[in-house]
Protein backbone atom coordinates (compact mmCIF):
# COMPACT_ATOMS: atom_id res chain seq x y z
CA UNK A 1 0.00 0.00 0.00
CA UNK A 2 1.87 3.40 -0.58
CA UNK A 3 1.76 5.77 1.56
CA UNK A 4 0.14 9.32 0.65
CA UNK A 5 2.90 11.89 -0.22
CA UNK A 6 1.10 14.70 2.17
CA UNK A 7 1.46 12.23 5.30
CA UNK A 8 5.30 12.16 4.59
CA UNK A 9 5.24 15.17 4.42
CA UNK A 10 3.61 16.16 7.65
CA UNK A 11 5.71 13.02 9.48
CA UNK A 12 8.82 14.89 8.05
CA UNK A 13 7.64 18.13 9.51
CA UNK A 14 6.58 16.73 13.03
CA UNK A 15 10.25 15.24 13.26
CA UNK A 16 11.64 18.15 12.67
CA UNK A 17 9.85 20.13 15.15
CA UNK A 18 10.85 17.33 17.66
CA UNK A 19 14.28 17.96 16.65
CA UNK A 20 14.50 21.51 16.76
CA UNK A 21 12.81 21.06 20.53
CA UNK A 22 15.10 19.04 21.61
CA UNK A 23 17.89 20.76 20.75
CA UNK A 24 16.54 24.03 21.94
CA UNK A 25 16.44 22.00 25.33
CA UNK A 26 19.84 21.48 25.71
CA UNK A 27 21.01 24.28 24.32
CA UNK A 28 18.89 25.86 27.15
CA UNK A 29 20.57 23.10 29.88
CA UNK A 30 23.83 23.77 29.04
CA UNK A 31 23.95 27.77 29.69
CA UNK A 32 22.03 27.00 32.65
CA UNK A 33 24.89 24.67 34.27
CA UNK A 34 27.26 27.88 35.38
CA UNK A 35 23.94 29.08 37.37
CA UNK A 36 23.20 25.53 39.24
CA UNK A 37 26.67 25.47 39.72
CA UNK A 38 27.36 28.70 41.08
CA UNK A 39 24.56 28.04 43.62
CA UNK A 40 26.20 25.11 45.00
CA UNK A 41 29.49 26.16 44.98
CA UNK A 42 30.43 24.50 48.06
CA UNK A 43 29.63 21.09 46.52
CA UNK A 44 31.64 22.11 43.79
CA UNK A 45 33.04 18.42 43.82
CA UNK A 46 29.90 16.62 43.37
CA UNK A 47 29.41 18.57 40.50
CA UNK A 48 32.71 17.08 39.23
CA UNK A 49 34.27 20.62 38.55
CA UNK A 50 36.84 20.16 41.85
CA UNK A 51 38.19 23.25 44.45
CA UNK A 52 39.89 24.54 41.84
CA UNK A 53 36.86 25.26 39.55
CA UNK A 54 34.41 27.49 42.90
CA UNK A 55 34.67 30.57 42.41
CA UNK A 56 36.54 32.13 45.68
CA UNK A 57 34.14 34.88 46.33
CA UNK A 58 31.29 32.36 46.61
CA UNK A 59 32.87 29.89 48.72
CA UNK A 60 32.93 32.89 52.04
CA UNK A 61 36.28 34.84 53.40
CA UNK A 62 38.42 31.39 52.98
CA UNK A 63 40.65 31.15 49.65
CA UNK A 64 41.44 28.05 50.31
CA UNK A 65 38.40 25.74 51.73
CA UNK A 66 40.81 22.71 51.27
CA UNK A 67 42.59 23.60 54.51
CA UNK A 68 41.14 23.08 58.03
CA UNK A 69 40.14 26.39 59.75
CA UNK A 70 39.31 24.63 62.96
CA UNK A 71 42.21 26.16 64.04
CA UNK A 72 42.47 29.64 62.69
CA UNK A 73 38.64 30.19 64.70
CA UNK A 74 38.36 32.83 67.60
CA UNK A 75 36.18 31.02 70.47
CA UNK A 76 34.63 34.62 71.59
CA UNK A 77 33.85 36.00 68.19
CA UNK A 78 33.25 32.94 66.27
CA UNK A 79 34.85 34.18 63.61
CA UNK A 80 38.42 33.78 61.61
CA UNK A 81 41.16 34.99 64.43
CA UNK A 82 42.38 38.19 63.39
CA UNK A 83 45.40 39.80 64.98
CA UNK A 84 45.83 36.68 67.35
CA UNK A 85 47.59 37.08 71.02
CA UNK A 86 48.39 33.97 73.04
CA UNK A 87 47.26 33.73 76.50
CA UNK A 88 50.78 32.66 78.36
CA UNK A 89 48.86 31.13 81.45
CA UNK A 90 46.90 28.60 79.56
CA UNK A 91 48.33 28.94 75.60
CA UNK A 92 44.79 29.49 74.61
CA UNK A 93 44.67 31.77 71.39
CA UNK A 94 41.86 34.66 70.59
CA UNK A 95 41.83 38.20 68.57
CA UNK A 96 43.65 41.16 70.52
CA UNK A 97 40.03 43.06 70.03
CA UNK A 98 37.88 40.12 71.38
CA UNK A 99 40.38 39.78 74.95
CA UNK A 100 40.28 43.31 74.96
CA UNK A 101 36.66 43.62 75.29
CA UNK A 102 36.31 40.37 77.33
CA UNK A 103 38.71 42.28 79.71
CA UNK A 104 36.68 45.57 80.33
CA UNK A 105 33.08 44.54 79.77
CA UNK A 106 32.75 40.70 81.46
CA UNK A 107 33.10 39.69 85.33
CA UNK A 108 35.81 37.32 84.80
CA UNK A 109 37.60 39.87 82.75
CA UNK A 110 40.66 39.12 83.65
CA UNK A 111 40.73 35.56 83.33
CA UNK A 112 40.55 33.34 80.21
CA UNK A 113 37.28 32.70 78.71
CA UNK A 114 37.80 29.35 77.91
CA UNK A 115 39.85 27.87 80.84
CA UNK A 116 39.42 31.05 83.61
CA UNK A 117 43.24 31.28 83.90
CA UNK A 118 44.99 34.45 84.90
CA UNK A 119 45.54 36.32 81.80
CA UNK A 120 48.15 38.48 83.02
CA UNK A 121 48.94 40.22 79.84
CA UNK A 122 48.02 43.66 78.80
CA UNK A 123 46.47 43.07 75.50
CA UNK A 124 46.63 46.16 74.14
CA UNK A 125 50.39 46.49 74.11
CA UNK A 126 51.59 43.12 73.97
CA UNK A 127 53.33 41.01 70.91
CA UNK A 128 51.10 39.15 68.74
CA UNK A 129 51.32 35.39 67.34
CA UNK A 130 53.08 36.53 63.64
CA UNK A 131 53.04 33.14 62.40
CA UNK A 132 49.15 31.98 63.07
CA UNK A 133 48.66 35.90 61.49
CA UNK A 134 50.22 35.14 58.17
CA UNK A 135 49.02 32.03 57.86
CA UNK A 136 45.64 33.93 58.28
CA UNK A 137 45.99 35.98 55.94
CA UNK A 138 47.11 33.40 52.72
CA UNK A 139 43.61 31.77 53.91
CA UNK A 140 41.75 34.74 52.83
CA UNK A 141 40.67 36.64 49.59
CA UNK A 142 42.57 39.68 49.12
CA UNK A 143 39.04 41.73 48.98
CA UNK A 144 38.19 39.95 52.49
CA UNK A 145 41.75 40.58 54.12
CA UNK A 146 41.66 44.01 53.39
CA UNK A 147 38.13 44.54 54.59
CA UNK A 148 39.03 42.76 57.62
CA UNK A 149 41.68 45.09 58.39
CA UNK A 150 40.03 48.20 57.98
CA UNK A 151 37.38 46.46 60.60
CA UNK A 152 39.90 45.60 63.53
CA UNK A 153 41.65 48.60 63.04
CA UNK A 154 38.26 51.09 63.16
CA UNK A 155 37.26 48.82 66.45
CA UNK A 156 40.23 49.16 68.60
CA UNK A 157 40.39 53.12 67.91
CA UNK A 158 37.09 52.93 69.20
CA UNK A 159 38.01 50.61 72.15
CA UNK A 160 41.37 52.50 72.93
CA UNK A 161 38.64 55.77 73.30
CA UNK A 162 36.48 53.99 75.69
CA UNK A 163 39.61 51.80 77.98
CA UNK A 164 38.16 50.90 81.21
CA UNK A 165 40.62 50.14 83.79
CA UNK A 166 39.56 49.08 87.69
CA UNK A 167 42.00 48.74 90.80
CA UNK A 168 42.71 48.79 94.28
CA UNK A 169 42.90 52.18 96.29
CA UNK A 170 45.01 52.46 99.00
CA UNK A 171 45.12 55.73 100.55
CA UNK A 172 46.94 57.88 103.12
CA UNK A 173 48.26 61.21 103.41
CA UNK A 174 50.11 62.52 102.29
CA UNK A 175 49.97 60.57 99.19
CA UNK A 176 52.31 60.60 95.87
CA UNK A 177 53.59 61.89 93.15
CA UNK A 178 54.41 61.06 89.93
CA UNK A 179 57.69 59.67 89.22
CA UNK A 180 58.45 59.41 93.30
CA UNK A 181 59.53 55.87 94.49
CA UNK A 182 56.99 54.46 96.30
CA UNK A 183 57.49 52.46 100.11
CA UNK A 184 55.28 50.86 101.95
CA UNK A 185 54.87 48.37 105.34
CA UNK A 186 51.51 47.33 104.77
CA UNK A 187 49.57 45.67 107.89
CA UNK A 188 45.56 45.87 107.85
CA UNK A 189 43.71 43.08 106.17
CA UNK A 190 42.73 45.11 103.28
CA UNK A 191 45.74 46.06 102.17
CA UNK A 192 47.11 42.73 102.59
CA UNK A 193 44.61 41.32 100.36
CA UNK A 194 45.30 44.08 98.01
CA UNK A 195 48.98 43.21 97.68
CA UNK A 196 48.29 39.15 96.78
CA UNK A 197 45.39 40.72 94.31
CA UNK A 198 47.72 43.54 92.56
CA UNK A 199 50.81 40.71 92.52
CA UNK A 200 48.34 37.82 90.48
CA UNK A 201 47.07 40.60 88.08
CA UNK A 202 47.71 43.78 86.41
CA UNK A 203 50.85 45.15 89.01
CA UNK A 204 48.94 48.30 89.15
CA UNK A 205 46.85 49.81 92.52
CA UNK A 206 45.94 53.37 93.22
CA UNK A 207 47.34 56.08 95.73
CA UNK A 208 44.94 58.79 97.13
CA UNK A 209 45.98 61.16 100.12
CA UNK A 210 42.33 60.89 101.44
CA UNK A 211 39.40 58.80 101.57
CA UNK A 212 38.17 57.62 98.40
CA UNK A 213 35.70 59.36 96.25
CA UNK A 214 34.48 60.02 92.82
CA UNK A 215 36.27 63.07 90.98
CA UNK A 216 39.04 63.11 93.02
CA UNK A 217 42.62 62.25 91.59
CA UNK A 218 44.84 59.76 91.97
CA UNK A 219 47.93 58.70 91.19
CA UNK A 220 48.78 55.19 89.73
CA UNK A 221 51.36 52.89 91.13
CA UNK A 222 53.18 50.21 89.25
CA UNK A 223 54.46 47.59 91.83
CA UNK A 224 58.16 46.80 91.44
CA UNK A 225 58.26 44.29 94.16
CA UNK A 226 56.04 42.59 97.67
CA UNK A 227 57.82 40.29 100.08
CA UNK A 228 55.82 39.21 102.93
CA UNK A 229 57.31 38.78 106.32
CA UNK A 230 56.73 36.28 109.35
CA UNK A 231 53.26 37.91 110.46
CA UNK A 232 51.80 37.99 106.61
CA UNK A 233 52.27 41.72 106.20
CA UNK A 234 53.88 42.98 103.06
CA UNK A 235 56.85 45.00 102.27
CA UNK A 236 56.01 46.97 98.98
CA UNK A 237 58.04 49.09 96.69
CA UNK A 238 56.86 50.72 93.95
CA UNK A 239 56.79 53.65 91.00
CA UNK A 240 54.39 56.34 90.84
CA UNK A 241 53.53 56.59 86.95
CA UNK A 242 50.89 58.97 86.40
CA UNK A 243 48.10 61.23 87.90
CA UNK A 244 44.35 60.05 87.00
CA UNK A 245 40.54 61.01 87.69
CA UNK A 246 38.81 58.57 89.92
CA UNK A 247 35.30 58.34 87.60
CA UNK A 248 33.64 55.65 89.68
CA UNK A 249 34.60 54.02 93.56
CA UNK A 250 33.10 51.26 95.56
CA UNK A 251 34.01 49.04 98.13
CA UNK A 252 34.41 45.34 97.28
CA UNK A 253 33.43 43.38 100.56
CA UNK A 254 34.66 40.60 99.91
CA UNK A 255 38.33 42.02 100.32
CA UNK A 256 37.86 43.22 103.92
CA UNK A 257 36.30 46.64 102.89
CA UNK A 258 39.09 47.38 100.12
CA UNK A 259 38.30 50.35 98.20
CA UNK A 260 38.35 50.17 94.41
CA UNK A 261 38.27 52.99 91.67
CA UNK A 262 37.51 53.12 87.81
CA UNK A 263 38.53 55.46 85.11
CA UNK A 264 38.96 55.58 81.44
CA UNK A 265 41.98 56.05 79.78
CA UNK A 266 42.55 56.15 75.98
CA UNK A 267 46.41 55.49 76.26
CA UNK A 268 49.32 52.89 77.39
CA UNK A 269 49.06 52.92 81.22
CA UNK A 270 52.87 53.09 80.96
CA UNK A 271 53.08 56.04 78.76
CA UNK A 272 55.49 58.64 80.44
CA UNK A 273 53.83 61.74 79.56
CA UNK A 274 52.69 62.43 82.72
CA UNK A 275 55.73 61.45 84.75
CA UNK A 276 58.60 63.56 86.05
CA UNK A 277 61.68 63.66 83.67
CA UNK A 278 64.57 62.71 86.99
CA UNK A 279 62.68 60.48 89.34
CA UNK A 280 65.29 60.26 91.30
CA UNK A 281 65.89 63.61 92.10
CA UNK A 282 64.57 64.10 95.77
CA UNK A 283 61.00 65.90 95.84
CA UNK A 284 60.81 69.37 97.74
CA UNK A 285 61.17 68.74 101.11
CA UNK A 286 58.13 71.91 101.94
CA UNK A 287 55.99 69.59 99.43
CA UNK A 288 56.70 66.60 101.72
CA UNK A 289 54.24 65.40 104.75
CA UNK A 290 55.54 61.60 105.45
CA UNK A 291 53.38 59.89 107.90
CA UNK A 292 55.32 57.81 110.81
CA UNK A 293 54.65 55.81 114.20
CA UNK A 294 57.17 56.43 116.79
CA UNK A 295 57.10 55.20 120.44
CA UNK A 296 57.08 58.04 123.58
CA UNK A 297 59.30 58.52 125.69
CA UNK A 298 58.10 61.10 128.54
CA UNK A 299 60.03 62.63 131.27
CA UNK A 300 58.22 65.07 133.09
CA UNK A 301 60.06 68.80 132.89
CA UNK A 302 62.51 67.53 130.81
CA UNK A 303 64.03 69.39 128.17
CA UNK A 304 64.36 69.06 124.49
CA UNK A 305 64.76 71.30 121.24
CA UNK A 306 65.13 70.56 117.78
CA UNK A 307 69.10 70.49 116.84
CA UNK A 308 69.54 69.75 121.04
CA UNK A 309 71.64 66.94 121.47
CA UNK A 310 70.33 63.97 124.16
CA UNK A 311 71.81 61.65 126.37
CA UNK A 312 69.66 59.09 127.83
CA UNK A 313 69.73 56.52 130.40
CA UNK A 314 66.92 54.22 130.75
CA UNK A 315 66.13 52.09 133.11
CA UNK A 316 62.33 51.65 133.37
CA UNK A 317 61.11 48.50 131.57
CA UNK A 318 58.86 49.93 129.32
CA UNK A 319 61.95 52.58 128.15
CA UNK A 320 64.67 49.55 127.85
CA UNK A 321 61.86 48.33 125.69
CA UNK A 322 61.78 51.65 123.61
CA UNK A 323 65.60 51.14 123.56
CA UNK A 324 65.59 47.94 121.66
CA UNK A 325 62.83 48.98 119.03
CA UNK A 326 64.73 52.16 117.84
CA UNK A 327 68.04 50.50 117.85
CA UNK A 328 66.27 47.54 115.56
CA UNK A 329 64.08 49.63 113.40
CA UNK A 330 64.16 53.69 112.73
CA UNK A 331 66.56 54.71 115.40
CA UNK A 332 64.18 57.53 116.44
CA UNK A 333 61.51 58.21 119.14
CA UNK A 334 59.34 61.07 120.18
CA UNK A 335 60.52 62.95 123.20
CA UNK A 336 58.02 64.58 125.45
CA UNK A 337 57.79 66.77 128.53
CA UNK A 338 54.66 66.36 129.97
CA UNK A 339 52.44 63.50 129.66
CA UNK A 340 51.45 61.88 126.21
CA UNK A 341 48.00 63.32 124.82
CA UNK A 342 46.13 63.59 121.92
CA UNK A 343 47.37 67.14 120.45
CA UNK A 344 50.81 67.38 122.27
CA UNK A 345 53.66 68.10 120.91
CA UNK A 346 56.95 66.60 121.13
CA UNK A 347 60.23 66.24 119.63
CA UNK A 348 61.29 63.36 117.36
CA UNK A 349 64.95 62.21 118.49
CA UNK A 350 67.44 60.95 116.20
CA UNK A 351 69.29 58.43 117.77
CA UNK A 352 72.86 58.49 117.03
CA UNK A 353 74.24 55.27 119.47
CA UNK A 354 73.00 53.02 121.50
CA UNK A 355 73.91 50.78 124.11
CA UNK A 356 72.96 48.03 126.71
CA UNK A 357 74.81 47.06 130.09
CA UNK A 358 74.35 43.95 131.38
CA UNK A 359 71.89 45.00 134.00
CA UNK A 360 69.15 45.25 130.75
CA UNK A 361 69.58 49.31 131.05
CA UNK A 362 70.23 51.63 128.36
CA UNK A 363 72.57 54.64 127.27
CA UNK A 364 70.68 56.57 123.96
CA UNK A 365 72.72 59.75 122.49
CA UNK A 366 70.76 61.42 119.46
CA UNK A 367 69.74 64.87 118.72
CA UNK A 368 66.25 66.49 118.28
CA UNK A 369 65.60 66.74 114.51
CA UNK A 370 61.84 67.99 114.49
CA UNK A 371 58.97 69.13 115.94
CA UNK A 372 56.05 67.34 115.88
CA UNK A 373 52.20 67.13 116.95
CA UNK A 374 51.30 63.67 118.44
CA UNK A 375 47.70 62.31 117.06
CA UNK A 376 47.25 58.85 117.22
CA UNK A 377 48.35 57.13 120.62
CA UNK A 378 48.34 53.52 121.55
CA UNK A 379 49.56 50.76 123.65
CA UNK A 380 50.90 47.11 122.44
CA UNK A 381 50.57 44.33 124.72
CA UNK A 382 54.03 43.31 123.48
CA UNK A 383 55.14 46.60 124.88
CA UNK A 384 53.14 47.17 128.57
CA UNK A 385 53.07 50.61 129.42
CA UNK A 386 54.84 52.21 126.16
CA UNK A 387 52.88 54.77 124.34
CA UNK A 388 53.00 55.06 120.50
CA UNK A 389 52.75 58.00 118.48
CA UNK A 390 51.31 58.49 114.90
CA UNK A 391 52.71 61.81 113.48
CA UNK A 392 54.09 63.61 110.36
CA UNK A 393 57.48 64.47 109.26
CA UNK A 394 58.19 67.23 107.11
CA UNK A 395 61.54 68.78 108.21
CA UNK A 396 64.66 68.10 105.71
CA UNK A 397 66.36 66.79 108.73
CA UNK A 398 63.59 64.40 109.47
CA UNK A 399 62.84 63.16 105.89
CA UNK A 400 66.43 62.66 105.66
CA UNK A 401 66.75 60.19 108.73
CA UNK A 402 63.41 58.39 107.81
CA UNK A 403 64.92 57.85 104.02
CA UNK A 404 68.43 56.94 105.36
CA UNK A 405 66.76 54.43 107.95
CA UNK A 406 64.31 52.95 105.22
CA UNK A 407 67.88 51.86 103.52
CA UNK A 408 69.07 50.03 106.40
CA UNK A 409 66.28 48.38 107.82
CA UNK A 410 62.46 47.96 107.15
CA UNK A 411 59.75 49.76 109.39
CA UNK A 412 58.50 47.94 112.73
CA UNK A 413 55.20 45.42 112.01
CA UNK A 414 52.60 47.31 113.78
CA UNK A 415 49.50 45.49 115.15
CA UNK A 416 46.74 47.79 116.61
CA UNK A 417 44.45 45.41 116.97
CA UNK A 418 46.71 43.70 119.34
CA UNK A 419 46.97 47.09 121.35
CA UNK A 420 44.93 49.29 123.37
CA UNK A 421 44.18 52.87 121.64
CA UNK A 422 44.43 55.59 123.62
CA UNK A 423 43.00 58.42 121.96
CA UNK A 424 43.03 60.13 118.45
CA UNK A 425 43.73 63.79 117.21
CA UNK A 426 42.44 63.20 113.62
CA UNK A 427 41.92 60.11 111.20
CA UNK A 428 44.90 57.97 111.60
CA UNK A 429 47.56 56.72 109.19
CA UNK A 430 47.12 52.99 107.99
CA UNK A 431 51.07 51.96 107.46
CA UNK A 432 54.06 53.21 107.78
CA UNK A 433 55.63 54.79 104.27
CA UNK A 434 58.36 56.20 102.79
CA UNK A 435 58.40 58.22 99.76
CA UNK A 436 61.39 58.80 98.00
Amino acid sequence: MEVPSGVKEVEVFQMQEQAREVEEKGQSEQSNTPTAHDADAPRGKEFGGGSENVDPSAVGDVAHPEEDSSDLTCSICLEVLWDPIVIPSCKHTFCRNCVIKSMHSSPNGQQCPNCREDILVDPLTCKGDGVLQEKIELSLSAACLEGRRRSAEAELEELQKMMVHAFPIFYMHPGCRPGQRVQLYLFERRYREMCKRIAQTDNFFLFMANQPSSGQLATLVLLQSASCDLRDNYHVTGMAIKRIKIDQVWIDESAYGLFYGKFTSSENLLSSGDMIVNPTEPPESAEMEVPVELPVFHMQGGSCRRGQPVSLHMFERRYRALARIVSSTNKMFIFASEQPRCGSRGIVVRVTHCSFRSDGTANISGRGIEEVCMQHLSEQSDYPGLVFAKCHLSSPDGLAALHEASRSSPARPRQSQAGRIIGTARTSCSASCVLM
